[in-house]
């Protein structure tokens, strides 16, 4: 399954290295307000691909260096025989007239070495192992877990002199910790940005058959489907922020594996300017993929100095963007909360 987000966009390891700008691509005919499609032309459509920056710009002259009059920033959403497919309409009239052209955001793209996708992938690795170290996600990820179920698992509820009509007008919650907090709402909706992510599922065994409890598709071929009701008072509920779950006035059988649920995870880096988040994760993740860049032999002509570049300086800042990164996630790093076997 694919990850919904980025931490970071490819570009920004290559702007705070000083990378200089992508070469722009002169359009051959105008590209009109409200027009998604941007003709470059069949030579030059297979430099960009799906999910990169680009620039819509008019120019005084065809020279890179000149002044610039219009500009809007894009997302590529796919490609054509000669069309650049933006994901948004334009919000102004480019003329070819006006030295109109399409720049991407990093000068490198599917045509160069390395190319656009490969910086991609430095970022996403990134993204993983700062999942890895600090047990989290800042992104949104789908997650899938087995779970036993038997009478000693971590029941919560008192005794009858204390709480009498919790204990005997519905079955005691049982607490059931998921392997990650911070779970998104669930929802049977599927979510597009998973390639294959039919939605969230409970599925549990009650002893003679599969049941799907919370997604009516039954997307992972349970035996038949009975939809329960979610709440503090009713089936079961889950408290979000901590990743909890509990049976309350539901449970499966006691077995071994005898509940399945799928549910997606994750905090946030940053949702708008001003909002709540964890600005220091990006800065952690820009960190990290500018050190694995500057160590790619790929990149050294692009090194302030070029080839020549004193290789201790290139050291020094490998060294410093790691340690950086290192201090920022030591401040992040959660433990696992389920340790036992339930």
């Amino acid at each position: 399954m694919v990850r919904l987000t980025t931490y970071i966009e490819p570009e920004k390891p290559l702007v705070d290295l000083g990378f200089p700008g992508s070469r722009m691509y002169a359009l051959n005919n105008k590209a009109a307000s409200a027009q998604e499609n941007v003709d470059i032309g069949a030579d030059f459509v297979d430099h960009f691909t799906a999910g990169m920056k680009v620039l819509v710009l008019t120019r005084s002259t065809e020279d890179e260096t000149a002044q610039i009059y219009k500009i809007e920033e894009h997302t590529v959403a796919s490609i054509t025989s000669r069309n650049v497919t933006l994901a948004d309409n334009l919000g102004q009239t480019f003329n070819v007239a006006e030295n109109a052209a399409l720049q991407a955001v990093s000068k490198y793209t599917m045509a160069t070495r390395p190319t656009w996708s490969e910086l991609d992938r430095v970022c996403q690795n990134a993204q993983d192992f700062i999942d890895a170290v600090t047990h989290t996600s800042w992104g949104q990820r789908v997650r899938a877990e087995w779970h036993n179920f038997h009478p000693g698992s971590r029941r919560m509820g008192y005794w009858a002199g204390t709480y009498a009509r919790r204990l005997w007008n519905r079955d005691m919650d049982f607490k059931v910790p998921l392997d990650h907090n911070h779970v998104k709402a669930l929802s049977a909706t599927v979510d597009t940005a998973y390639t294959g992510y039919p939605g969230d599922s409970i599925v549990i065994w009650n002893g003679t058959e599969w049941v799907e409890w919370l997604n009516a598709a039954n997307p992972y071929s349970a035996d038949s489907v009975d939809l329960k009701t979610e709440g503090r008072n009713s089936d079961y509920w889950l408290n979000y922020e901590q990743g909890i779950f509990y049976f309350a006035n539901e449970r499966p059988d006691y077995t071994i594996d005898a509940f399945r649920i799928v549910y997606r995870h994750g905090q946030t880096v940053r949702e708008a300017a001003g909002a709540m988040g964890f600005g220091d994760i990006e800065e952690a993740t820009a960190n990290i993929a500018k050190a694995r860049i500057l160590q790619d032999r790929r990149f050294s002509v692009d090194w302030p100095g070029g080839r020549g570049a004193d290789a201790l300086s290139v050291q020094q800042a490998i060294s410093g963007y790691k340690n950086e990164a290192k201090d920022i996630l030591s401040r992040h790093i959660q433990h696992p909360s389920n340790y036992d076997n339930h």
